[in-house]
């Protein structure tokens, strides 16, 4: 199976990899990821000059990445297990998506915090604003999506300093949660599971099949004057999703 780059996952990334540039750089860095899923932000911490761990707890992503990244060996560990039971001590610790899947999330983000070396840092980011709640979070098995004074506050409390948030997605992402909501009705339907876990797993990889075969009409290329629009207003809480950079005290 083949997957492409969602416009969120487009969008979110190049929010992300400023943040990169201008607070951590191209330093020799450990890092691990957390539901690394297909592996689109995997890519450019390898290009980064940056080794480490990526986890995943869906089989099929596992088997997709080992494929991926069967040529970074040496620089890229590639594991299934619960991210509760890993004890390797890194500098960054990446999280997109998937702070929101987890019942406790205050427990998850100490955890975190713990991983890290003095100083390191936590790259993360979630769905924002409850208002937006829709079939599109029961069929990925989200357990919330948050406010952003609740978000800092809960990074805050686990340990860590605000470096800085982003609000992603503006204008593009408002503008397709009509159409997101009417597409996860339908899929809702059709759903004979509706465990979290099971949701969860499948979040990962299943959303992104379809954009295989749109790869062509979205890219970065074509949505770049709304990453330029995003870019512009980022500062603002006007997106879909939220992106921080928070270093650990």
């Amino acid at each position: 199976m083949k997957y492409g780059k969602t416009p969120g996952f487009i969008l979110r990334s190049v929010c992300a990899e400023d943040l990169l540039k201008k607070y951590i750089g191209d330093k020799k860095k450990r890092f691990i990821e957390i539901g690394s899923g297909t592996g689109d932000f995997l890519e450019i911490l390898l290009r980064y000059n940056y080794s480490g761990l990526a986890v995943d707890f869906s089989s099929e992503a596992i088997e997709y990445l080992k494929r991926r990244f069967k040529d970074y060996k040496n620089s890229l560990k590639i594991i299934k297990k619960d991210f509760f039971l890993i004890n390797e001590k890194v500098d960054i610790i990446i999280m997109f998506e998937v702070i929101e899947h987890i019942k406790d999330d205050t427990k998850a983000l100490k955890k975190i915090c713990s991983l890290l070396n003095y100083g390191g840092f936590l790259l993360l980011s979630t769905p924002s604003k409850m208002k937006n709640w829709s079939y599109f979070d029961i069929i990925n098995g989200h357990y919330r999506r948050y406010e952003k004074q609740e978000l800092i506050q809960k990074i805050k409390e686990a340990g860590f300093s605000i470096v800085e948030i982003y609000s992603y997605g503006w204008p593009l992402l408002n503008n397709l949660l009509f159409v997101n909501k009417f597409i996860s009705k339908i899929r809702f339907g059709k759903i004979k599971n509706n465990d979290k876990k099971y949701l969860t797993k499948k979040s990962g990889v299943s959303n992104h099949k379809i954009f295989y075969f749109l790869k062509f009409l979205i890219n970065k290329y074509v949505l770049a004057p709304f990453i330029l629009l995003q870019n512009i207003s980022c500062k603002n809480d006007r997106g879909t999703g939220y992106i921080v950079l928070a270093k650990k005290k």
